[in-house]
């Protein structure tokens, strides 16, 4: 997003790009009920190919939630954020009393497949509450994951613009990137600050794998599992899904580089939207103080 978007507001090039930045849906999430049956949990860890496979998902027919979708349901970290609460920090609420089926079908409802962050934070009570639904893996050579983590998350972690974004405008922008310390840092990576947030990535990165597998054998369930690497095509998902291998190539999307700038379009939104509400209160500020400037001069 450039300088010119932010003063003038966004070009029909970048709404293309990244509609869920700029979708506006208020419908309520606590309200939502299943309308298609669970079918497919990918469960690899967040920038392991979350975006290529959202879109060979859906490509495949299957309606797919992605992390991103939460920002353009605007209402969904009413019940993402409670969940964390819940899982991580021993914090039920309304909104969320236990992470359990009843909660999913809110917040994941509409959809027949789901993939990365909220998504995967959640996968032990995911696989236990639809054993109907099939598990894809993608894992990623560590080093590789952990170079693509530390770009996205972490950097965006540490910076004060995002807090600040956090901090002044609680709607849209505020809500996704309060999750990030919440939810992501505190709850899945057990990390207070940046230097535990790098320090504990790679270990949970590994435990996440070793978790899943070892909840599918011990409720015996393996041949739910598909150990996807990716690069290997349509064959062995299409085989697992029981789909037929379109004529089209399997979608690879530059997550890091489509993440960084889905980030910044997000930046520059929550920067509008805080100067669109001080705009909105200057001139009561203004009225404000020559009101006191003329009490005091009266």
């Amino acid at each position: 997003m450039s300088l010119y978007e932010l003063f003038f507001g966004p070009l029909p090039e970048t709404v293309a790009k990244h509609p869920e930045c700029f979708e506006t849906s208020m419908i309520d999430p606590s309200q939502r009920v299943r309308t298609m049956p669970m079918q497919v949990l990918s469960l690899g860890m967040v920038r392991t190919g979350t975006a290529s496979m959202h879109a060979a998902l859906t490509h495949l027919g299957y309606e797919t939630y992605h992390g991103f979708r939460a920002f353009a349901d605007l209402r969904d970290y009413e019940l993402w954020n409670p969940a964390y609460e819940t899982k991580f920090f021993n914090k039920p609420s309304p909104q969320c009393p236990q992470v359990d089926r009843a909660f999913f079908d809110k917040v994941l409802g509409h959809v027949s497949a789901a993939t990365d962050l909220p998504v995967v934070a959640f996968s032990p009570e995911l696989i236990a509450a639809y054993p109907e639904a099939k598990i894809i893996l993608v894992q990623r050579e560590e080093d590789a994951w952990y170079r693509s983590f530390e770009d996205v998350f972490i950097k965006t972690y540490e910076s004060r613009l995002v807090a600040f974004i956090a901090w002044l405008d609680p709607t849209k922008t505020g809500q996704f990137f309060s999750s990030l310390p919440r939810g992501c840092a505190q709850g899945v990576f057990h990390a207070e600050d940046v230097a535990a947030f790098r320090k504990n990535a790679r270990p949970v990165y590994r435990a996440h794998y070793a978790e899943i597998r070892r909840l599918l054998k011990e409720r015996g369930e393996e041949l739910r599992l598909l150990e996807y690497d990716l690069g290997s095509g349509w064959g062995p998902l299409c085989e697992f899904l029981g789909r037929d291998v379109p004529a089209q190539p399997f979608p690879k999307v530059n997550e890091t580089r489509m993440m960084q700038e889905k980030v910044n379009v997000m930046v520059m939104m929550g920067v509008r939207n805080i100067a669109g509400r001080v705009i909105a209160v200057a001139p009561l500020v203004v009225a404000a103080i020559a009101v006191i400037w003329w009490a005091a001069g009266a």
